[in-house]
């Protein structure tokens, strides 16, 4: 069975460049979103093994999203990927419950194994 993930991000250029990459390696995208809550709702209605989550969104922060997906009793595994190198940012995501941090200048490679160890169980920094 393939991975799923879902894509949260403002920015639908790359929510589309990761769709396409990620499904060249095999991962399926079941879903997409704009902002934190749509990316919340989303990711409870699909449950994907991994949800790819930015920071900075209109409505509901990623960071917020985070916990209150978790909040929701959901065994998701969050991966945030993002432009933000803050170590202040890194420390509340992570403590908002995400399982890795990556940086958008990150190469496709280093995403989708970012998104298989995550499925695993692996924390990446």
């Amino acid at each position: 069975m393939a991975l799923s993930v879902v894509l949260v991000d403002d920015h639908t250029m790359l929510r589309q460049g990761l769709r396409r990459a990620l499904e060249a390696e095999g991962i399926e995208v079941i879903g997409e979103a704009a902002d934190g809550d749509e990316g919340v709702e989303v990711a409870l209605a699909t449950r994907p093994d991994v949800v790819l989550m930015d920071v900075s969104m209109p409505n509901l922060d990623g960071i917020d999203a985070t916990r209150r997906l978790l909040a929701a009793k959901s065994e998701k595994r969050v991966v945030i990927l993002t432009m933000h190198i803050d170590r202040d940012v890194i420390e509340r995501a992570m403590k908002a419950g995400a399982v890795g941090y990556m940086t958008k200048d990150s190469t496709v490679k280093e995403v989708v194994m970012a998104v298989k160890l995550a499925a695993n169980g692996a924390r990446i920094l």
